[in-house]
C-alpha cells in the first residue's frame, strides 16, 4: 500500500478505536499543527498523534518513525505538543500517552512488548 494511503487508514483506524473507547473526535481547521486530531471524553480534551507503520522488523514487530518531515528537513516530534500517540500496524492499534514516548526517533511496538498495555 502506498504511503499516503496508508497513512489515510492509519488515522481512520485511531478515529475508529478512539471513538470505540467513549472519546468524540474533533479535526483542526488547518494541517500545520503538531497534532492530527483532538479529542474529548467527559470535557476533557487531549490532543492525538498518529503514525502508521508497516515496517515490520520480525514476526509481529513493528518500528515507527518518529520524525516528521519538512522538505528535506526531517525533525523528531516534540512530545510536549501532544497527548497521546496513536500507533497503527496492519494488525494492531496502540495508544500511547506522550510522556511513555520520550525524544526518541523511532519505537518499535508488539503485542507482548514495552507498549503491550497500550494494545486497543
Amino acid at each position: 500500500m502506498q504511503r499516503r494511503t496508508w497513512g489515510n487508514v492509519a488515522e481512520a483506524r485511531a478515529i475508529s478505536v478512539l471513538t470505540e473507547l467513549g472519546f468524540n473526535v474533533s479535526f483542526p481547521l488547518t494541517e500545520n499543527n503538531p497534532y492530527d486530531f483532538v479529542i474529548e471524553r467527559a470535557g476533557s480534551c487531549s490532543l492525538v498523534q498518529v503514525k502508521g507503520s508497516q515496517n515490520q522488523k520480525s514476526e509481529g514487530v513493528y518500528e515507527v518513525d518518529l520524525r516528521s518531515s519538512s522538505g528535506s528537513h526531517r525533525k523528531v516530534m516534540d512530545p510536549n505538543l501532544f497527548d497521546y500517540l496513536v500507533v497503527v500496524t496492519p494488525e494492531d492499534t496502540y495508544v500511547i500517552p506522550a510522556d511513555e514516548v520520550g525524544g526518541n526517533v523511532t519505537l518499535r511496538v508488539n503485542r507482548k512488548g514495552k507498549y503491550s498495555q497500550y494494545l486497543h
